[in-house]
């Protein structure tokens, strides 16, 4: 089931090459991905890991992904959601949802603005994205600090911008990928 919810392709925009590597370490996972087109100018990347192995966490991150606000349409004005106030959303669902106490993600959401070449990007306990290419003198670390989901309902999270260009690569991963 989880397999049939597995992005197979990414969306494209002008002037942004995103790749993706999705490969659990078991037959499910509790790690999730989600590439989105938001509008001519702009890309949502997500990720997310649920705390715990098998179905349980595949369960969970498909309740993750399908809450996650990115637009906001109040008469014919849509709004990119900011990925911090994203996160906090989805953080206050999720506190919300009846259930055991220990159903806890992390996750990274970042909005690309292709026009300008810059990422908006928030953290929930997620380990940090890096910024790597010739412009930066090898790899930084873009820590975006932010407790994990699903613990403190009224938790904020802060967001971090940085400059894409030239040849640079925002990478963005799992905890899985580390080991």
């Amino acid at each position: 089931m989880q397999q049939q919810f597995v992005q197979r392709g990414v969306p494209y925009l002008p002037g942004l090459n995103v790749g993706v590597v999705f490969r659990p370490a078991t037959y499910v996972s509790g790690d999730l991905f989600d590439v989105e087109r938001l509008d001519e100018h702009h890309v949502s990347v997500f990720l997310a890991d649920a705390v715990g192995h098998g179905v349980p966490a595949a369960m969970l991150t498909l309740f993750i992904s399908r809450a996650l606000p990115k637009l906001d349409t109040i008469g014919e004005t849509t709004r990119i959601i900011p990925p911090a106030e994203a996160l906090s959303r989805l953080n206050r669902e999720f506190c919300q949802r009846p259930g055991p106490g220990d159903r806890f993600a992390t996750a990274m959401y970042a909005v690309i603005d292709t026009r300008t070449m810059t990422a908006t990007i928030a953290g929930a306990g997620h380990p940090a994205a890096i910024i790597s290419g010739r412009n930066t003198g090898g790899s930084q670390r873009i820590d975006s600090e932010g407790p994990l989901l699903g613990v403190f309902p009224d938790a904020s999270f802060a967001e971090t911008r940085v400059e894409l260009g030239g040849e640079q690569s925002l990478i963005m991963f799992s905890d899985g990928f580390e080991t």
